[in-house]
């Protein structure tokens, strides 16, 4: 599935079930926040973003992106799930 990215750089591509359940961040092993209208996988704990870019999450620790205080909330906002089993995520 795609729509219009916001931000202008193309469309978005919804990550696959199946993938969201496995991901966690390389960081802290711990489940993500998928935020599908930034294109971005989101760590709260620790307030790291990693990119989507053309459907594939880039999770580079190299390559997060540290987040303020309002994107944080903007992106709280947005969450369509979390990764890991549907059931539990740790927040």
């Amino acid at each position: 599935m795609t729509s219009d990215n916001i931000d202008g750089e193309g469309p978005t591509q919804e990550l696959s079930v199946t993938l969201l359940d496995l991901l966690v961040c390389p960081i802290d092993h711990q489940t993500l926040a998928y935020i599908s209208s930034e294109n971005v996988l989101y760590n709260p704990r620790l307030k790291k973003s990693f990119e989507i870019r053309q459907g594939i999450p880039v999770m580079l620790v190299e390559d997060s992106t540290d987040v303020d205080d309002v994107t944080h909330e903007k992106y709280i906002n947005a969450v369509v799930r979390y990764t890991g089993p549907r059931d539990v995520h740790a927040m």
